[in-house]
């Protein structure tokens, strides 16, 4: 469940100076290594469609350290490194999945989802709007970037020449990037609870990508942004509504907001119409209540002749056997 890590290290002293000696400069300098890290690549794995998991990080220090050797040994050892920035992912195959749906029509309700506080679609620079492609989902924040696209054309714009596109055609990648803000924040976080004598680097990098890290920071941030629940056309959901019998009051307030991001053709466009912090409440309550009953609050538009596609994380974990959703 990764795909791109970026390491870094403080070099001083005699390893500095050797690696640095073609520089001149008056007074001390710091000096540091990066390494954009492709775990699968690096231990010889042409695969750029597979996520990478916490056995290929155990895989990927031997080959380094290997790798560095051959530069000089003055490069530090693949422990020494600290985390600067991690890629969490998901890929979602449509056809293994065995989805009927097109791809088209998957991104179209994934870019109908809602966007975190602090985030906003990534700014184009052609249009001069904040708005992603027809193939992505492109949030932006300070600290992450959360980005769901559909792999095959990224590939064909970005990597045309890669061997494989083909593979990836029904692959719809769910990503967090977690940028140097963020996950320093994590190290520090994950630093306080690891034992005195184990803490170094080394120590907090193997719990950031871990299974279980990765894990939690795709759920968190994909029932954030594409949520939890099955979609339904507008008459399907409302129907689903209907079968819990609420009291008339909390039925009337989850179909008005069924209706009301349907109208809008998205959630935060619906949550921009609103006008006051009380119905700004209501409707994020209506979120949460919908994601019970596992009713996506993105409706199917009539005109595409589906009737119902399974959330893409429940269909992944029963198709699967996993259990990253867990219990709702």
């Amino acid at each position: 469940m990764f795909t791109k890590r970026i390491y870094s290290t403080q070099l001083t002293g005699e390893t500095a100076d050797r690696l640095f000696s073609n520089i001149t400069a008056t007074g001390s300098l710091d000096y540091g290594l990066e390494a954009i890290i492709n775990p699968k690549i690096l231990t010889g794995i042409d695969d750029y469609i597979t996520a990478s998991t916490q056995i290929d990080f155990n895989n990927i220090q031997f080959e380094y350290d290997f790798l560095a050797k051959q530069i000089s040994r003055f490069i530090p050892k693949f422990v020494e490194y600290y985390l600067r920035r991690v890629d969490y992912c998901i890929n979602f195959d449509l056809k293994e999945l065995r989805y009927i749906c097109t791809r088209e029509l998957m991104m179209k309700l994934i870019k109908c989802g809602d966007i975190p506080t602090h985030y906003q679609e990534r700014y184009d620079s052609e249009s001069r709007r904040r708005k992603s492609d027809a193939n992505c989902f492109y949030l932006v924040s300070k600290s992450a970037t959360i980005n769901c696209y559909l792999k095959q054309p990224e590939w064909e714009k970005n990597h045309p020449d890669r061997p494989g596109i083909e593979s990836s055609e029904y692959v719809i990648r769910f990503e967090v990037q977690c940028l140097p803000r963020k996950t320093y924040c994590m190290r520090q976080a994950i630093s306080q609870k690891v034992n005195w004598f184990e803490f170094c680097n080394y120590a907090v990098t193997t719990k950031l990508l871990s299974d279980e890290k990765a894990e939690e920071m795709v759920l968190k941030y994909f029932k954030k942004v594409i949520r939890t629940g099955d979609y339904y056309t507008l008459t399907g959901a409302i129907s689903k509504v209907k079968e819990y019998k609420y009291c008339p009051s909390k039925e009337a307030r989850l179909v008005d907001t069924l209706k009301q991001i349907n109208l809008c053709r998205g959630i935060s466009k619906a949550r921009t119409r609103l006008e006051n912090d009380h119905e700004r409440a209501d409707f994020n309550r209506s979120l949460r209540e919908l994601d019970e009953i596992a009713v996506n609050p993105v409706t199917i538009p009539r005109d595409d002749g589906v009737k119902f596609i399974p959330n893409l994380l429940r269909r992944h974990d029963e198709m699967m056997g996993t259990d990253i959703l867990g219990e709702d």
